[in-house]
């Protein structure tokens, strides 16, 4: 997720060594458990207060082409409803890559949101 690499970082610590081994990164919990769009459901911290960083911070198609630039092989999306399917499909058939400029964008503006309030199934 956008907030990752601020906090026990999948992104800078697992995707890197798997790219080098030629083992394929399937990207889940992109949203951290709805958690960037600001819903306090999942387990071990449903009613701690925080923020969501979407749409805030970031929009919500700047934190799927963060992890789309990645060097992942599949983003597994929980998509709820038959709108989220087709605002993901038209998502993807417009990606372009982020700029490097673009990603720190992005992580300045989330670097607040990182912990274990958003990203609760780290650590």
């Amino acid at each position: 997720s956008v907030v990752d690499p601020d906090h026990e970082s999948f992104g800078e610590n697992a995707v890197p060594p798997c790219v080098a081994a030629g083992i394929g990164v399937i990207a889940m919990k992109t949203m951290a458990f709805g958690r960037l769009l600001g819903q306090r459901r999942g387990w071990r911290r449903n009613n701690v207060a925080f923020e969501g960083a979407i749409p805030g911070a970031v929009a919500f198609e700047d934190a799927m082409r963060f992890v789309w630039s990645l060097p992942i092989s599949v983003l597994v999306s929980g998509m709820e409803s038959p709108t989220q399917v087709r605002q993901n499909a038209k998502l993807a058939r417009a990606f372009n890559p982020l700029t490097d400029a673009e990603r720190q964008a992005l992580l300045t503006k989330t670097k607040n949101f990182a912990g274990p309030n958003v990203e609760f199934y780290k650590g």
